[in-house]
């Protein structure tokens, strides 16, 4: 399998980004960052060896020249988020895309990896060893997963021409540097606001940082790759009370001992979800597939992935929780990790 010489990486300065740089560098891949504005990770970057540049996903110009005569686009920056409306989703997640993929080819880059998301087949249902020919839903529960298989299709249909595409659907993305689910987690559980749906045994499927990089780049690399979707995982399926047990031990929380009945929270989360699309603002922090998460198994199988690109993971639970502990013990505790 050939190496990289060069890439740009969208979304840079957020928690994967800042993964997938670092592993490229790593290799002694020419990296350019790709960066909005200037974040506390931009600095860390620099010094890594990265070239940093603008690369705001509404310049198509600026996105161009960042990606003038690099050999692969690693396309990660995205708006995640379940609860902001359409308008802003579409523009960073569709359109956004729309315009990395032209950057991409106005630049002559040979392959654009694109991070997709699981939450494309997200519904109201368990999804137990789902694989990647799994259909999307005929109706969207929220804005982001919408978004997502919106800007996949269009990736996956721009392949050709000169530009080879291909789409990676991350899970429960974790690890040292997560300074967003895992901050939601631990506020949460610190104002007491934490509550089990049911008692926590349903299977989920997790990926540390350092297995999702891994698999991007796999994805760059391999000549399967071009037209294809990709599942990436851990090696285990843990229960979600066993990772969010992984996490507080590692974080030195609280294991949360409250529960409420799955039905009765997900009603409340779809009265939120429809004030919300009815420009009202909803009483509570909480969406439908936040609960779906919380409550629902969601696993995922892997195999082409590994088959195809010849992917394993790096990463085992076990390693991420220390990681995870040790990076919160160096950076002075949990607050100043998660940047409160």
């Amino acid at each position: 399998m050939p190496e990289l010489s060069s890439a740009l990486v969208t979304g840079a300065t957020g928690f994967l980004g800042g993964h997938l740089c670092g592993q490229l560098l790593e290799r002694g891949v020419a990296v350019r960052a790709g960066v909005r504005r200037e974040r506390p990770s931009t600095a860390a970057l620099a010094r890594a060896g990265a070239e940093l540049v603008p690369a705001p996903l509404d310049d198509l110009q600026a996105l161009a020249r960042a990606a003038h005569g690099v050999e692969v686009v690693f396309h990660v920056a995205a708006l995640a988020s379940y609860v902001a409306p359409w308008p802003r989703i579409e523009a960073a997640n569709v359109t956004g895309t729309r315009n990395v993929l032209a950057a991409a080819r106005r630049a002559g880059a040979r392959r654009l990896v694109f991070v997709s998301s699981e939450s494309v087949t997200l519904r109201n249902a368990d999804r137990v060893e789902e694989d990647e020919d799994a259909p999307y839903p005929r109706r969207f529960l929220d804005n982001y997963s919408r978004s997502k298989a919106l800007a996949e299709q269009e990736v996956l249909a721009a392949g050709g021409a000169g530009l080879e595409t291909v789409a990676v659907r991350p899970p429960w993305i974790w690890g040292e540097g997560d300074t967003s689910v895992l901050k939601a987690i631990a506020l949460a559980i610190l104002g007491n606001s934490f509550l089990w749906l049911g008692d926590g045994s349903n299977r989920i499927t997790t990926c540390h940082a350092a297995n999702v990089a891994r698999g991007l780049v796999l994805a760059a690399l391999s000549p399967r790759a071009p037209g294809r979707v990709y599942h990436l995982a851990d090696a285990v399926r843990p229960t979600l009370r066993d990772f969010i047990g992984g996490l507080c031990e590692a974080a030195s929380l609280p294991l949360p001992r409250r529960r409420v009945p799955y039905s009765l929270a997900y009603a409340l989360a779809a009265a939120c979800d429809l004030l919300r699309s009815l420009g009202v603002k909803a009483p509570l922090m909480i969406s439908r597939p936040y609960l779906i998460h919380l409550g629902r198994t969601w696993t995922f199988r892997d195999r082409r992935a590994r088959q195809e690109l010849g992917y394993e993971p790096v990463v085992s639970l076990e390693e991420g929780f220390g990681r995870l502990a040790a990076w919160i013990e160096q950076s002075g505790g949990l607050r100043p990790a998660l940047g409160r």
